[in-house]
């Protein structure tokens, strides 16, 4: 049989082994739960123009009629939350706010925001945005969206905010703008001025024009103006080909 002694020391160890698991149990669930994000929300944005998008998360460069498709999630089951703010990448320029499937959606600057959502966990909010696709000489550059959603209903105060969980959506803009003739040389005489129809000098003139990446038939970018930016890189070697102007602007995508 035991001693009391000895039983009384079983017991105290036995009472400290169970606060020490009990105190590491303890912290370990505390960090579990602070690794959570507090009011988590996730965000998607996909791409939904058949003829501006190279895939379901990309654009054509210098394209206007792209449709980003841009979500919402909340993921937080004790909250709702109100309102947010979404914000497009730099490279894209929204045109137009095609409306949301709750609540209201206005486009202010590169910013569209969203008021009177209520929406619960775990409901996704949708808002449909019109996009133009910058020109660029990276044929793969991925914009990245940004948001700040928030519980309260008029998208003001502190401490209210919603953290995302993951990462923010990105939109890739595929392919390069390129220079072409949208109005083509024609046969002309020596020491005469070439234009659209052939050896008619008071014909319609020569035009080129700045077009965007998609596939053909591609579409001249309206949006596009420059002063004195074209010039003739490249002469042919079986003759003398003098432009005027030169260098030449660009008005409306057209030189």
């Amino acid at each position: 049989m035991k001693s009391v002694a000895q039983a009384l020391r079983l017991t105290a160890g036995a009472t400290a082994l169970a606060a020490l698991f009990g105190g590491i149990g303890a912290t370990l669930a505390t960090q579990g739960a602070s690794a959570a994000p507090n009011k988590p929300y996730s965000m998607s944005a996909s791409v939904s123009d058949g003829r501006a998008n190279a895939s379901a998360s990309s654009v054509y460069a210098g394209t206007s009629t792209g449709v980003v498709e841009v979500g919402l999630t909340n993921q937080n089951p004790r909250q709702s939350f109100n309102a947010a703010n979404i914000t497009a990448p730099g490279g894209l320029t929204i045109l137009n706010v095609g409306g949301t499937d709750v609540g209201q959606a206005t486009l202010v600057g590169p910013t569209v925001q969203l008021r009177n959502l209520a929406l619960a966990y775990p409901k996704t909010v949708t808002v449909k945005l019109t996009v133009r696709a910058q020109c660029t000489d990276n044929t793969a550059a991925a914009l990245t969206w940004s948001a700040v959603v928030k519980q309260a209903n008029d998208f003001n105060g502190a401490g209210n905010d919603f953290n995302l969980q993951g990462l923010f959506p990105s939109t890739t803009v595929t392919g390069t703008c390129v220079l072409g003739f949208t109005a083509q040389p024609t046969d002309q005489q020596k020491n005469k001025t070439i234009t659209n129809t052939a050896r008619d000098e008071a014909g319609p003139p020569v035009q080129v024009s700045v077009l965007d990446a998609a596939p053909i038939p591609k579409t001249v970018i309206t949006s596009y103006s420059c002063a004195q930016c074209l010039n003739v890189a490249k002469a042919p070697t079986s003759g003398v080909l003098s432009v005027a102007p030169n260098p030449a602007s660009i008005v409306n995508g057209v030189a």
